[in-house]
């Protein structure tokens, strides 16, 4: 699958980002932080529970990569 942002997977299943806190075993903070960039680096744990949150709401084909890209660094800048 392709680059997908957290709020556009949750939005294609029709979750609010409650729904996908419950789904996710989280609060509901954590997603709304996460989707407005206010979690750049959300933890491994976090991580892999929003992703298969996702996975099981039946967007199985979303893997973490798509959903939190590593950025890519430009080893020139540093």
């Amino acid at each position: 699958m392709s680059r997908l942002t957290v709020a556009e997977a949750r939005k294609l299943l029709g979750w609010s980002p409650e729904r996908l806190a419950k789904e996710a075993g989280t609060a509901p903070a954590n997603i709304r932080d996460i989707e407005a960039g206010r979690n750049a680096n959300p933890s491994h744990v976090l991580v892999v529970k929003v992703t298969r949150a996702i996975q099981r709401g039946g967007l199985n084909g979303v893997s973490i990569d798509d959903l939190f890209p590593v950025p890519e660094t430009n080893p020139e800048a540093a």
